[in-house]
């Protein structure tokens, strides 16, 4: 799933004071779930990794700590990277992403597992971490949020939180059908709530016996 699938809160028309139908993705709930797994396996200690500022990744952000402090963990703030300029994918500020994971896994309180906010992101960081001989789950987990349907070698293995997206598609073919055919009133203001699964992967396991730093500081960025 892309960040493209970010969907903006309904508005009013500033002339007609009228609403339109909404299709929404629960991104408190994505990073909550995603929380709650973790917690599951032990982890106390996670990070987030999002390409870009913006309400989605804000909502993965607080879903994430809640669940964690709710289990007696955090996500601490120099845990949480989005990039300071507006990309789509985390592969596109590869040096800036793997100073700060460096940095991170040369530290005695290392996350033990890491969030990201869409699937391609997910598949950079697995790659990124295996280049850097981190074993993934053994050394670090990776959860991820993504389409239900996992449509590459890599996509089957991350453990990810998940929506249908064909549903999706169906069911915003069906509303505008209906709004065609006069069965739905065009502000009609109904929002239907995305339900979430849970693919579980293979990258999601119990934290580490020593979850002391990955890396040494002498290894330069």
């Amino acid at each position: 799933m892309s960040s493209a699938t970010e969907m903006t809160p309904r508005l009013p028309s500033a002339k007609t004071n009228w609403q339109t139908p909404l299709l929404s993705l629960p991104f408190h709930q994505v990073g909550r779930k995603a929380g709650e797994v973790l917690a599951r396996h032990g982890h106390r200690r996670v990070a987030i990794f999002t390409p870009r500022p913006s309400d989605a990744t804000a909502a993965y952000e607080k879903g994430l700590r809640e669940a964690m402090r709710a289990d007696g963990g955090d996500l601490p703030p120099e845990f949480v990277f989005t990039s300071s300029v507006k990309h789509v994918y985390l592969s596109e500020r590869e040096e800036e992403i793997t100073a700060k994971l460096k940095a991170m896994l040369q530290r005695e309180d290392r996350p033990t597992a890491i969030m990201t906010g869409f699937d391609p992101d997910a598949e950079f960081l697995y790659l990124l971490l295996s280049q850097l001989g981190i074993k993934v789950p053994d050394d670090i987990s990776l959860i991820s949020f993504g389409g239900a349907e996992r449509d590459s070698a890599i996509f089957q293995k991350v453990t990810a939180i998940t929506v249908d997206e064909a549903e999706l598609g169906r069911k915003a073919a069906l509303w505008l059908y209906e709004m065609h055919d006069g069965e739905r009133a065009i502000d009609d203001a109904e929002e239907y709530v995305m339900p979430l699964g849970l693919s579980e992967g293979l990258t999601v396991g119990p934290v580490p016996s020593r979850p002391g730093p990955l890396l040494s500081e002498t290894i330069k960025t």
